[in-house]
Order: structure tokens, then sequence, then C-alpha cells
């Protein structure tokens, strides 16, 4: 269950990366792409999505090794409504986000993936 607060579940699938779900809030999902590298777990990819019953499931932040962190929304206080949005750069994530979960889809992560419970993951200081 994805939903429980503060739960990080990781997903392998034989001889691939990990995919790493983390329940980052009330209404927040973070997924990652998370690999091994000399033993160190480190993550080359992550996708916030704001989730909401009425909207469903809105990318809002990427972070990759290569580029590094992107915001295209602004959250209030409570962080679980938009308040700001760049909707040019929230679309292009949108998209990539799509294919990102075809690809997925496509190695089978969901119906044949092993979840591993309890998982610490990297930390999100990691990041470039």
């Amino acid at each position: 269950d994805v939903w429980v607060a503060n739960l990080f579940v990781r997903r392998g699938v034989g001889g691939q990366d990990s995919l790493v779900s983390d329940h980052v809030g009330a209404s927040q999902l973070g997924v990652a792409h998370c690999f091994e590298q000399d033993g160190v777990w480190c993550a080359e990819r992550e996708i916030l999505f704001l989730t909401d019953a009425q909207t469903g499931w809105i990318p809002i932040e990427i972070t990759q090794l290569p580029t590094g962190w992107m915001a295209y929304a602004k959250l209030d206080a409570n962080r679980d409504c938009v308040i700001r949005m760049n909707p040019c750069g929230q679309e292009k994530l949108a998209e990539f986000s799509e294919r990102w979960a075809r690809k997925l889809l496509a190695q089978d992560w969901l119906e044949q993936g092993v979840p591993y419970l309890p998982w610490v993951p990297p930390s999100r200081k990691q990041w470039p």
C-alpha cells in the first residue's frame, strides 16, 4: 500500500535496478528509479506527483542525475494545493512522465516486481 505515510516501497525486477515509491505527504507521492553502484544506492531519477481524487496524479517536480532538480509548481503551506504553476514546464514533465510510465509497464515492473520492505532509501541530499 503506497498510501501509508512515510512508507518507502522498493520493487525490483530480476537483474534490473529498483523502482521506489515514497509517500512524501498527505497528497504527494515520489517515484524514483534507483540503482546500486559500488554497494551504494543512488537515485537516477525521481518524479514527485501531487495526488488528488479529482485531478488524479499531477507531476510537479523532477530530479535527474544529469540535469538536477526542477519544480513546475509551488504548493501552499500544507503542501496539498497548487498556488502557482509553470504550465509549459509542467506539460513537458507530464509528457515525460507518461513515456516513463509506459516504459515501466512494458518492463513489467508492476506485475513482476518483487517488493522489498522495509527499505531505507538513498538520502535526497545525494542529489547534485
